[in-house]
């Protein structure tokens, strides 16, 4: 579709600010919705967008940056500084919180969807979140004030589309979640302009959760085939998600923890491929009965787990971590020839990371790898004996 299928033209009018402002004809309006004085909403019909040059600049860039037509917008930012017109410096501004909500009217409140508010800068390499509606900041686990501001990439991590898939689902994406378990979304955008003394012009996102099984294929490639874990990256992008997120300031420390199972090699070799396979599991699944909501569990390697219970500080996650494995190791775990009692090796490490430190996922990965060095070596010890006791 080109700009021209959707605009019948365009016309150079004054701007409130002073100036002149570039008013594209729409072919079709436009439904928005107005309050009045007394509080009262109506829907009326728009036929028109208005753009100052900073707002107009902004819209070709975003056009330009998602491939597609730009012609119509292109000539009249051409006309608009011929004219030398356009309104001056600093006559624009971001639209508050309030006046973004206004625009968007009453049913972005109310409904299930996610709904987001965005705008790119001119100048700006990616856009940045205006507002976010409250199912938005409920299937993220995050405060609307925590978003606001906030970089639209470490939100929403773009998806291929699958092959088969329904054409009238929109954009395949991913919403990042507290935890560090993503959410599906089917995702649909459209153009909104927000009155902030005068016309700006924002992009407004819908995002649907995916349907069961609609994502299947994606969510699979994430998770560890054995144990159903997430792995290294959820890990990392929970991490990061809690220290760069706008209004995300720990009251403690970040931390992390790997769990290694304990002569683990010796249990394979000796007791074959299916009984390693059920500790694995076993470890996995205990690990991941005792976390609380929101807390992450991931699998990064053969016998090597992490924990990330969130911005607790360093005393309290060795204090989980000491429960942790009392669960994991109360028992002996059942396997194919029986029950088979399990030891842990623990290491905790602090995050210590401030913006202007440097890219927050490259540091992520240092201190992991520092971690991984720096947990126990594995002792020699005496496997451990098989108790005769069989799964039914």
């Amino acid at each position: 579709m080109t700009e021209t299928d959707q605009f019948s033209g365009f016309q150079l009018r004054p701007g409130r600010a002073g100036g002149k402002v570039v008013v594209l004809e729409l072919r079709v309006p436009e439904l928005r919705t107005e309050t009045w004085p007394d509080g009262a909403t109506r829907i009326v019909e728009s036929y028109e967008l208005r753009f100052d040059e900073a707002s107009l600049v902004a819209r070709v860039e975003t056009l330009r940056g998602q491939g597609l037509d730009a012609s119509l917008s292109e000539e009249a930012l051409r006309t608009l500084r011929l004219e030398g017109g356009s309104a001056p410096a600093g006559a624009g501004r971001l639209p508050r919180p309030e006046e973004v909500a206004r625009a968007l009217g009453p049913v972005a409140q109310i409904t299930e969807e996610a709904v987001l508010v965005t705008t790119q800068r001119p100048g700006a390499e990616e856009a940045e979140i205006l507002h976010v509606n409250p199912a938005c900041a409920r299937l993220s686990g995050f405060h609307v004030a925590e978003l606001r501001g906030t970089r639209l990439s470490l939100l929403l991590e773009k998806r291929e589309k699958r092959a088969g898939a329904a054409e009238d689902v929109g954009q395949r994406v991913s919403l990042r979640r507290k935890g560090g378990v993503p959410l599906p979304l089917d995702l649909r955008e459209a153009p909104l302009l927000v009155e902030a003394e005068g016309p700006y012009p924002c992009t407004v996102l819908v995002g649907r959760p995916a349907g069961p099984g609609s994502h299947a294929d994606d969510l699979d490639g994430e998770r560890d085939e054995l144990t159903g874990l997430r792995g290294e990256a959820a890990l990392l992008q929970a991490i990061a998600a809690d220290l760069l997120l706008p209004g995300a300031k720990p009251r403690r420390q970040p931390c992390f923890a790997l769990i290694r199972v304990e002569a683990f090699e010796g249990i394979a070799a000796r007791f074959g491929h299916r009984v390693g396979s059920a500790v694995l599991l076993g470890v996995a699944d205990r690990l991941a009965a005792s976390l609380r909501q929101g807390d992450l569990a991931c699998r990064l390697g053969e016998a090597e787990f992490a924990v990330y219970l969130g911005s607790i500080g360093l005393s309290q996650t060795r204090a989980s971590l000491s429960r942790l494995q009392g669960h994991v190791t109360a028992s002996p775990i059942p396997t194919p020839q029986g029950a088979l009692p399990v030891s842990l090796a623990l290491g905790v490490t602090a995050i210590e990371w401030r913006q202007g430190d440097g890219e927050v996922m490259a540091a992520l990965e240092a201190k992991l790898a520092a971690a991984r060095r720096a947990l126990p070596a594995e002792a020699e010890a005496a496997l451990p004996a098989m108790l005769p006791v069989r799964l039914a």
